[in-house]
């Protein structure tokens, strides 16, 4: 029983290092980095629930790709299968990215759907974004072609707070005026 408590303590130990950690990262981001006093750009670590989304994809060389025209055509692609197939958005878009055997980037515009969606598509496909227990999150407000900084604010406060990401981001777009 005492070996039981004793693990039990040392694994709270351990979490609440990682806590203090993150903490000490995110201060050093409010204290080195004027554009991170502003609290809408804070970084919060939080669960994400499984999602369905109707995808469609187009190959990228690489990262350092413009992907703004390509997801210019991939989105009226998207919501022209979903209007041919009868199926409605129930959330946000997405955009995603998966690495390819060959090196190139799939750049990703996806939708989310209801959970029993089903869709017969040449073009689209059905795809299940599974649940993340812990996802460090950052909401960025703006151009999208300062995403740039937001990515290195959110890659510089994992490294700081000793995390290591597992794969690809998940943009989810809250707000996208046409500018």
């Amino acid at each position: 029983m005492l070996r039981t408590r004793q693990a039990d303590a040392e694994r709270q130990a351990e979490e609440e290092q990682r806590r203090l950690t993150r903490v000490a990262a995110r201060i050093n981001l409010l204290t080195e980095d004027p554009e991170m006093h502003d609290t809408d750009a804070a970084i919060v670590v939080k669960p994400l629930d499984a999602r369905r989304v109707v995808v469609v994809s187009e190959a990228a060389e690489g990262f350092d790709d413009d992907f703004a025209p390509i997801f210019g055509r991939l989105y009226p692609t998207l919501f022209g299968e979903l209007g041919r197939a009868g199926v409605t958005p129930v959330g946000p878009t997405y955009g995603l990215y998966d690495q390819r055997a060959d090196g190139r980037i799939d750049v990703i515009a996806g939708v989310v759907v209801a959970n029993d969606a089903e869709l017969e598509s040449s073009v689209a496909a059905v795809r299940d974004l599974p649940a993340a227990e812990r996802a460090a999150t950052l909401v960025h407000h703006g151009s999208m072609e300062r995403i740039i900084d937001s990515y290195a604010l959110l890659d510089r406060w994992i490294g700081d707070a000793g995390e290591r990401p597992l794969g690809f981001s998940r943009e989810v777009y809250l707000d996208c005026p046409d500018n």
